[in-house]
């Protein structure tokens, strides 16, 4: 095999592997990355029935999505959510993703089954 050919193979199994491996890290923990056009379409069809605001008050009260529920972060647990049904689909958002992937998990933990989060920003929903 021609060593340029070699190593045009290698690069892109490497980033095929990448690929795989980031997916498999997205969703290793039972929750899902979603993107704002596909949680969009999951709203609009039903499947996503609740939409969790995990930001602060202060982020909150700046802007958030129209019937967005608000659940700061710290206050994921059992007796907040209680409200809510187990088997409905949710996905949780803040600024840049990192705080919603974690709202995301907690609500797993609680039993949830059906649990995005979009690595972005509220208005990306609009």
């Amino acid at each position: 095999m021609n060593p340029s050919t070699y190593y045009l193979w290698a690069t892109i199994g490497s980033f095929a592997y990448g690929f795989y491996t980031a997916s498999r890290y997205y969703s290793v923990s039972g929750v899902d990355l979603i993107s704002a056009t596909d949680a969009k379409k999951k709203i609009k069809n039903g499947k996503i029935k609740y939409i969790i605001d995990v930001r602060t008050k202060l982020e909150w009260d700046a802007g958030h999505y129209k019937g967005a529920k608000h659940i700061p972060i710290q206050e994921i647990n059992s007796k907040n959510t209680s409200t809510l049904k187990k088997n409905y689909g949710i996905v949780t958002y803040c600024n840049t993703g990192q705080r919603a992937r974690a709202g995301a998990e907690r609500l797993k933990a609680l039993g949830f089954k059906n649990v995005y989060y979009i690595d972005g920003t509220y208005s990306q929903l609009n």
